[in-house]
């Protein structure tokens, strides 16, 4: 056989292997999701569980992914999840997750050129300012200078901020020690600025673009209800949704995901009431059964139960309830008691019981 045809033919079977084994490398992946239902990662927070799914997404869509693998934290913690670029050998790594011995999350990003992005950081929000001007056991603390002033370890960064020279270690930079859902926009467009995709270096000429709202991310992860409950809510207020989650699931109600900070409860294919977490809009519309002060934005420690009831007025039972409500026959419960809520109950099961149309 020719000495041509013969290597054709060698790098071609070469080539098949190789697409064979990406293959059954992207089958057997593992998503983060089921991941985290290891038993060994029950030290984790619901809370940070979600976050840890939401920015998995986030990155996969940027083209990186954790491989499918979460190893030792080496000194940072028992766990470490860290992202790669797919379909690369070198796999470079811009964001690492550390899971701390008592379950909390350490958030660390691998950024470089400071100075090139010393504007975007300058206006960004605080608490990612923050992380490149504050002053801790990230500063450089020129334990190995050489004579010329340069790291012995060749491991620091200099920049400057506000007209401030900073340096710090490369090896303990840029961690944030409180990531959370309703930040993960911010920390994505940050991401976004050192990690440009193919998409956004073409678009690199055109006007920015607001960050990615909340809405958007919601609207991929549909996180549960007890993640955002317990980011979002007041440790009372977190027990109170979690008991009457908990209720909804022996009762076999169904609870989804509907929008915002919102999640349906449905039973057999009945819609029969909504939840809301932290927002509430009041247009008139709406009356409250159990009115409480909404002055000073309560911190954003709200919850509320809408109930859709005007078909149920129709029962002798459900009359005494007529005047409280509004002109669409709607049920608002803000912040509801224990008695508010074993009202609500009686309603569901009442709605639940009732035969199919």
């Amino acid at each position: 056989m020719n000495a041509d045809i013969s290597v054709a033919f060698k790098n071609a079977d070469v080539n098949e292997k190789a697409k064979e084994y990406d293959k059954k490398k992207k089958d057997s992946a593992i998503s983060i999701k089921d991941m985290l239902q290891e038993e060994r990662f029950n030290i984790i927070s619901a809370a940070d569980k979600g976050f840890i799914i939401a920015f998995d997404k986030e990155m996969e869509e940027m083209g990186y992914d954790y491989g499918s693998a979460i190893g030792s934290g080496f000194g940072w913690g028992p766990y470490q999840v860290v992202y790669g670029k797919t379909d690369t050998k070198s796999r470079p790594c811009p964001a690492r997750i550390y899971v701390t011995e008592h379950g909390g999350l350490l958030f660390r990003l691998f950024l470089n050129k400071i100075d090139a992005h010393r504007q975007y950081i300058e206006n960004a929000p605080a608490f990612i300012k923050d992380v490149f001007t504050r002053e801790n056991n990230e500063s450089c603390i020129r334990c190995n200078i050489n004579e010329d002033g340069s790291c012995g370890y060749n491991s620091f960064k200099k920049y400057t901020i506000d007209g401030k020279e900073i340096t710090k270690c490369n090896g303990k930079a840029f961690v944030f020690h409180d990531a959370t859902l309703e930040k993960l926009p911010a920390y994505m467009e940050l991401l976004k600025k050192f990690y440009p995709t193919t998409t956004a270096k073409k678009a690199a000429a055109k006007p920015e673009t607001k960050s990615e709202s909340m809405v958007r991310i919601q609207s991929r992860t549909k996180p549960p209800i007890q993640d955002m409950a317990t980011a979002l809510l007041n440790s009372e207020l977190q027990k109170d949704v979690l008991a009457f989650v908990e209720y909804c699931e022996t009762k076999n109600y169904k609870l989804r995901w509907y929008a915002t900070n919102n999640w349906v409860i449905t039973a057999r294919g009945r819609k029969m009431a909504h939840i809301n977490i932290k927002r509430i809009k009041d247009d008139g519309n709406v009356t409250t059964y159990r009115r409480i002060e909404l002055e000073d934005d309560i911190n954003g420690n709200l919850w509320y139960i809408y109930l859709p009831i005007s078909g149920l007025v129709q029962y002798a039972e459900f009359r005494e309830i007529e005047n409280k409500l509004s002109p669409r026959n709607h049920l608002l419960i803000a912040n509801p008691n224990e008695s508010d809520l074993e009202w609500v109950k009686k309603i569901l099961e009442f709605e639940a019981a009732l035969p199919r149309k």
